[in-house]
């Protein structure tokens, strides 16, 4: 908005309100100079470029005004009216908010009377606001180093951004949001048979993350359009791509274990070549997402307690 149009609402604010206060008053040079006092504030706000405050000082006053003027019932009645325009100008946007028609009245008046704060997320949760629910833009958004968030308006995708600090726009909204740091785990794996048929504890220490560049998980630099189609894809195709991992790694072990006697195993303590065959199948599943299992070491093998005859019709069916 250009500064002639400030002047010019700011003017218009003024004589209506000094009107409104003279009648009020019965005293037209005293509500002129009513309207100045209370013109000058609004004017302030509007010159930080907030337009609800302008307009949202402007209706109070009015409402006001229609107190001292007309007494408690009609004054009522106005505020009642506004209401009702308010609602039926909000309730058909929750398409647009994605929600219901209720819970779409609740968002727009937040979002109307604000200011609303600002928003956080660190360690790929929403830190504030305290419950964790994001809030409708426009707000003050601060990403913190090692995390992404995929933002929406209704139902389309706005952006993916990466750390960050910056404003949203009206009615965009935080979809999901992801850790980006390296993400260490201590995995065991019950009943994993050996080529011999015969059941194994494995306990294993892993270290994966979605591919994303050092620079961009610090914010050193902005998500590049690989990363960001890695996220989308992710987005579209996998609901919890930290269990899809798991899966993957677990599949690896499997297939490793499965190629080694149980002796073999137990005997000669050397994990490396079961290290290099988990990272190659866990990784050939998780390339088409560019996902990537970095580190595998395997803590401990030990037999169970229950082994399976080699005799067993299992056995015999193999």
């Amino acid at each position: 908005m250009d500064a002639h149009f400030k002047v010019t609402l700011t003017a218009f604010l003024i004589i209506v309100l000094g009107v409104q206060a003279g009648i009020a008053l019965g005293y037209v040079g005293m509500g002129l100079l009513l309207g100045i006092i209370v013109g000058i504030p609004c004017a302030v706000t509007r010159m930080k470029d907030s337009l609800r405050g302008f307009i949202l000082a402007a209706l109070v006053l009015q409402i006001g005004l229609a107190f001292f003027v007309l007494g408690f019932g009609p004054s009522l009645v106005v505020l009642l009216t506004a209401f009702l325009a308010f609602a039926v100008a909000t309730l058909p946007m929750h398409d647009l908010y994605g929600c219901t028609e209720s819970e779409s009245l609740i968002r727009h008046l937040r979002m109307v009377l604000g200011p609303k704060g600002y928003q956080m997320v660190q360690n790929g949760e929403i830190i504030i606001p305290e419950d964790g629910e994001p809030k409708d833009g426009p707000c003050y958004t601060l990403i913190g180093p090692g995390n992404a968030v995929t933002f929406i308006c209704g139902a389309q995708e706005t952006r993916i951004s990466g750390p960050g600090t910056f404003w949203t726009a009206p009615w965009e909204r935080m979809q999901r949001v992801y850790d980006l740091n390296p993400r260490q785990e201590s995995l065991v794996y019950d009943d994993v048979l050996t080529h011999d048929m015969r059941s194994a504890r494995v306990e294993i220490d892993g270290i994966y993350g979605i591919d994303i560049s050092e620079a961009a998980r610090r914010g050193d630099r902005p998500l590049n359009e690989r990363e960001i189609r890695i996220l989308r894809r992710i987005d579209d195709n996998v609901h919890e791509w930290e269990a899809t991992t798991r899966s993957a790694i677990e599949r690896g072990v499997r297939l490793a274990i499965g190629q080694k006697q149980l002796n073999e195993l137990l005997s000669s303590g050397d994990f490396e070549s079961l290290e290099r065959h988990i990272l190659s199948s866990a990784n050939h599943k998780l390339r088409v997402w560019d996902i990537r299992l970095s580190i595998v070491i395997v803590r401990d093998i030990q037999p169970k307690m229950h082994l399976i005859d080699r005799e067993s019709p299992q056995r015999q069916a193999v």
